[in-house]
């Protein structure tokens, strides 16, 4: 059957179904460089040193087109999230800490893999949302890929990395100027919004949607692991699949964890779900090539990003993550706990070891769901589905499940 016969007998069949996406999921424009900075996004924010702003005034400088209202929701390595006001919306202001960061990773103790496995409270921040900071289990953090000199198209980000060319070349800074390259660029209900950016003063921050938790903080936040109802685990994992669907395959995210997968109205069977932190992130083409394949948190790497021998990363490295987030849901365990990035790497790319299926229990995970994960964690990148063939899946499957909660229990082998 073609591509477009099986739209059309999807169309036919599920009509409601459809009915429900958004049109930005239906027909998504690929999001490259030459896409035009989103309407109302503002890359000449004006902003006071927020030392200074904390000297004289808890809510900011007067001068500021943002008030900082004096509540930090995160710190890390890089800098810290706080609590602000812009233009009568509350936000969350990534403020990067300029003067802690003058190293290059090879010159930080540790050097590479002490980057990959930082504290999940470093990486929190990053993602640069509200309520989300929160003591995370340590499966680690990410570094940069250094953005290439002409990735930015903006003015003011262009001036932004050449500082970074003349001055201290950062790892947070490169970081911060690839967020802003994408998210400026980004429009979906899926994707964090960027609203403000100011890149050129005394410490570089961004201003960023307010969320109110992650998906990390959903699971892990109480006492025991929290195990979410299975329609809201097919919902969650249908958003990021949307979301991925966006921004494949020009954007990688090279980071999805449920840190980075951010989430509000937790109480609602169907919450409001968004991916952020796009510091890995860069515009390109459908394959990336870099000199950094292993970047990311070891346990969502898929295995091709631990072979030494690679240096070409496609958008199949996200959607093998994705699989390990739904696995994380289901099971309500966390991906290979207790173990370190070599002991992972040596796991699933030499011993072609997966996550045990065992852990999620058979009435949480029906037969298409089970294929779905196992086919995200394919040895063969090619062979993973896209993200919009997921997206396909979860709809079906959120379909079924919705009727088979009108007709009364069903066993989930049917599903």
């Amino acid at each position: 059957m073609t591509g477009l016969a099986g739209q059309q007998l999807l169309a036919g069949a599920q009509p409601d179904l459809l009915a429900g996406a958004q049109p930005a999921e239906l027909c998504p424009l690929p999001v490259t460089r030459l896409t035009p900075v989103s309407p109302g996004v503002n890359l000449n924010l004006q902003y006071d040193d927020p030392a200074a702003a904390a000297d004289s005034d808890a809510e900011g400088g007067a001068g500021s087109e943002v008030q900082l209202l004096g509540t930090t929701l995160g710190a890390g390595a890089y800098g810290r999230v706080v609590l602000g006001s812009y233009r009568g919306e509350r936000v969350a202001v990534k403020i990067l800490n300029v003067g802690l960061c003058d190293a290059s990773d090879a010159e930080r103790p540790g050097g590479k893999e002490h980057q990959l496995e930082r504290s999940a409270e470093a990486a929190s921040v990053e993602a640069g949302v509200g309520a989300a900071w929160s003591e995370s289990p340590p499966q680690g953090g990410a570094t940069a890929v250094v953005t290439d000199p002409d990735a930015m198209q903006e003015e003011q980000v262009v001036a932004f990395l050449e500082f970074g060319a003349t001055g201290p070349v950062t790892t947070a800074a490169h970081k911060i100027g690839q967020e802003v390259e994408v998210l400026a660029r980004c429009q979906h209900p899926n994707v964090i919004r960027l609203l403000a950016a100011s890149l050129n003063g005394p410490r570089p921050c961004l201003v960023m949607e307010l969320m109110e938790s992650s998906l990390d903080r959903m699971l892990y936040g109480g006492e025991e692991p929290r195990i979410l109802p299975l329609p809201t685990v097919v919902h969650i994992a249908l958003q990021v699949a949307q979301a991925l669907a966006y921004l494949h395959p020009t954007i990688l995210h090279r980071d999805l964890k449920p840190g980075n997968i951010l989430v509000s109205q937790l109480e609602n069977p169907k919450p409001i779900v968004k991916l952020a932190d796009f510091g890995l992130s860069r515009l390109r083409s459908h394959t990336l090539v870099t000199r950094r394949p292993e970047v990311g948190t070891a346990a969502y790497m898929a295995p091709e990003t631990f072979d030494v021998t690679n240096h070409t990363i496609t958008d199949r490295a996200d959607v093998y993550a994705f699989g390990v987030v739904l696995w994380e849901m289901l099971s309500g365990c966390q991906p290979w706990k207790g173990m370190h990035l070599v002991q992972v790497a040596v796991a699933i790319n030499l011993h072609k070891l997966r996550l045990p299926m065992d852990r999620i229990s058979p009435q949480r995970c029906p037969p298409r769901l089970l294929g779905i994960i196992r086919t995200c964690w394919d040895a063969d990148p090619a062979r993973r589905p896209a993200a919009a063939e997921l997206v396909k899946k979860l709809l079906l499957l959120q379909e079924a499940l919705a009727h088979s909660r009108l007709r009364g229990p069903i066993s989930v082998d049917v599903l």
